[in-house]
């Protein structure tokens, strides 16, 4: 009984240092993928920081001109919408001139 009380003790020990030396394993793995996370974000950062700064103004640029032909085409529908309202005033003052040199 004593033999196999050893034994067990031996594995106990045995599994012991195992699970010791997996915990260890495992958290240097853990660490060392921390460190490769933290670099990748510093330098997803990095890039969204140069990005924005050069591309930034760019953009704000873009959207300057984008507004501005956005109000150059409104105002040239306003235009159009007006000259066609005269055209069509035009055609009726011209259809009733004819009509009345049509009754003389």
């Amino acid at each position: 009984m004593k033999r196999e009380l050893k034994k067990l003790e031996d594995e106990l020990r045995d599994e012991k240092e195992a699970n010791s030396l997996a915990t260890s394993i495992f958290n240097e793995e853990k660490k060392s993928l921390e460190e490769v996370l933290k670099a990748k974000l510093r330098s997803l950062r990095q890039f969204e920081n140069e990005f924005d700064e050069f591309y930034g103004k760019h953009i704000w640029e873009f959207k300057d001109k984008e507004a501005e032909a956005v109000n150059a085409i409104k105002k040239l529908m306003w235009l159009h919408a007006k000259l066609k309202g005269r055209d069509e005033r035009y055609q009726r003052e011209r259809v009733k001139l004819h009509s009345l040199i049509d009754k003389k």
